[in-house]
């Protein structure tokens, strides 16, 4: 039954939230005010992403400085800032070093220059599946993720330019989308220009071009067009190209700008490897989930679920809340307060421009490379 200082605990959890006024306030403000005894525990926060160890790695290794010297790995064995589990099946693993990897693979749109890169080595590596590929170009080197038929000694080049004619694709080269025909498959998909490869990058994976614009190569046009206050409900089809992910069918619509590689990411039967023993598991950092297998009876039975709508990367983003206010109670301490703040803020998702690598210690030309040694913060 609710008693009196059960219904006192209730309100006193009340958060409240005041949103920018948009299009979408009615229904940000609806969603905005909750009532709940778990918002005691964390107060007006949310985790945006609830496995991200990018807080633990920043203050570990420097996010601005790009290096290809193995580092040791974070680890969290699952946990948050806050101390708390955000997943269960989440250890340690062996200590086996980590090596950064530079996914953005369109910095030739801006210098408009082809930009050109020789293959050192191909390795693999204890925390990715794919295999990585040490690329140098002057006197810069940087990993990358390679593809299924890169080879030491090739030259693999980045254009620029989207020609009114579609170009003949090479394995490993990247390219705008607007320059490649339909039917190529492509790998290291750059949903934002600019923004480095985030889509088809596990091992294995790979899309398919299935759409083309007729004015994919007019820019200029289509600068106007994105400019155009007449043109927010999006851009047409003409100016924009699609793909489909190979795994689960679904469509992708781009920009023509969009930086794509050709081909697909190396290690494509990863998905046919088994472990070998009991405790390889717990090498990679994955925690049991139970113990004897039993066969599973007609009550698992899965449904088919429907192909994903159509992801739309043309739109602009939605600008994000001005006003954000959170409501504590005045009996907790500043000091508490104060903690809080400085734990969650670490979960906080912040825009950073992507790392350039640069020439540096270990990172020029030669062939070999110094022995491995763990770098001593």
């Amino acid at each position: 039954p609710f008693n009196g200082p059960y219904l006192t605990r209730c309100m006193a959890s009340v958060s409240k939230r005041v949103h920018c006024i948009s299009r979408l306030a009615e229904g940000l403000l609806c969603r905005s005010f909750t009532t709940s005894l778990l918002l005691s525990r964390h107060p007006g926060i949310t985790y945006p992403h609830k496995v991200s160890m990018k807080w633990a790695i920043e203050r570990v290794n420097d996010p601005t400085q790009y290096t290809i010297d193995p580092l040791r790995l974070v680890r969290t064995g699952g946990r948050g800032p806050d101390g708390h589990t955000q997943l269960k099946h989440r250890t340690t693993g062996l200590h086996m070093p980590f090596i950064m990897v530079d996914y953005n693979r369109s910095r030739q749109m801006e210098t408009k220059t082809v930009h050109e890169e020789v293959i050192l080595k191909i390795v693999k590596n204890w925390w990715r599946d794919p295999l990585l590929a040490l690329v140098a170009s002057g006197e810069v080197k940087r990993w990358i993720i390679a593809t299924s038929k890169m080879k030491e000694g090739d030259i693999i080049r980045s254009h620029w330019e989207i020609p009114n004619i579609t170009v003949l694709p090479a394995e490993g080269d990247a390219y705008p989308i607007g320059a490649l025909p339909v039917g190529t498959q492509v790998c290291l998909l750059e949903l934002r220009p600019g923004d480095g490869a985030t889509f088809c990058r596990a091992a294995g994976t790979s899309a398919t071009v299935i759409r083309r614009g007729a004015c994919v190569h007019d820019l200029e046009t289509l600068r106007q067009r994105q400019s155009d206050l007449l043109s927010a409900g999006g851009l047409g089809d003409e100016f924009t190209c699609s793909v489909q992910v190979s795994s689960t069918r679904r469509e992708i619509r781009l920009l023509p700008t969009c930086v794509v590689v050709v081909g697909q990411v190396s290690n494509e039967h990863h998905d046919k490897e088994k472990y070998r023993k009991f405790g390889e598991k717990n090498w990679h950092g994955i925690k049991q989930r139970s113990g004897l297998y039993q066969k599973k009876t007609g009550r698992f039975g899965r449904k088919i679920h429907p192909v994903e709508p159509v992801l739309d990367c043309t739109e602009e983003l939605p600008p994000p809340a001005l006003i954000q206010a959170k409501f504590t109670l005045p009996d907790i301490p500043e000091f508490i307060r104060q903690h809080e703040r400085e734990v969650y803020s670490d979960l906080l998702q912040i825009r950073r421009p992507r790392i350039r690598p640069v020439p540096g210690p270990n990172n020029a030309l030669p062939h070999t490379l110094a022995p491995f040694t763990w770098r001593h913060n």
